[in-house]
């Protein structure tokens, strides 16, 4: 691990810099059935990208009722890998925010569209991610 101002978290095997952010299951309305992960500081300024990773690692708390629609990561965790080029050609795309240097809230039902996409594209397996 580095330092808290360092550009990045871990460096893969492979040589690759991964940046990772956890997030825990988050109730944006009380008394609903709904939930979502959100990451922030993803950007790590907003005037410009001055991260230096390779991968942005998004680590979700698993929800429960939809633990089959995605591969998990030690029975616990949905694990998104997303490569930089993703995040500066497309940060839209992506629904990366501005706010907070850069936030991503996704929800966890897998039947929304977003959600879907970005699960499609992004969601790895434990095996998936040691590749990286």
């Amino acid at each position: 691990m580095k330092s808290y101002d360092a550009g990045y978290d871990v460096v893969a095997r492979s040589g690759a810099k991964l940046e990772v952010k956890f997030s825990k299951l988050n109730q944006p309305n009380r008394g609903r059935d709904s939930f979502r992960w959100n990451w922030t500081n993803i950007l790590g300024n907003v005037a410009a990208l001055r991260k230096d990773y390779g991968y942005l690692i998004l680590v979700g708390q698993k929800d429960h009722r939809f633990e089959s629609d995605y591969p998990l990561v030690d029975g616990e965790f949905v694990v998104f890998a997303i490569h930089r080029d993703e995040i500066e050609g497309d940060p839209l795309a992506l629904r990366l925010s501005p706010a907070s240097r850069g936030t991503i809230a996704l929800s966890t039902h897998p039947n929304i569209a977003h959600t879907r996409n970005f699960a499609e594209r992004f969601a790895v397996s434990a095996s998936q991610l040691a590749s990286l």
